[in-house]
């Protein structure tokens, strides 16, 4: 069986020890957290919400939106870093 390169590591959580992305919480807050559960790394903070967003995306649209927005932000910061 072929092995699958994944460009996002699944077995991470959204998530810190202190606080959890919650979609209800204020825009900063939610990238706070998002991106401290990444260690920093804002390419894959902006990967793995776009993942969790499409997962979301038929279930709960509320989510799916804030989630993807919440992606554009991070893949619009990290185009700037680059240049």
């Amino acid at each position: 069986m072929k092995k699958v390169n994944r460009w996002f590591a699944p077995g991470k959580r959204l998530a810190t020890n202190k606080a959890e992305y919650h979609i209800d919480e204020p825009a900063t807050t939610r990238r706070r957290v998002a991106l401290k559960s990444r260690g920093g790394d804002v390419l894959a903070t902006a990967r793995s919400l776009q993942y969790v967003a499409n997962v979301n995306k038929r279930k709960n649209p509320k989510a799916h939106k804030i989630m993807a927005e919440d992606a554009k932000y991070f893949y619009n910061l990290y185009n700037k870093k680059r240049k």
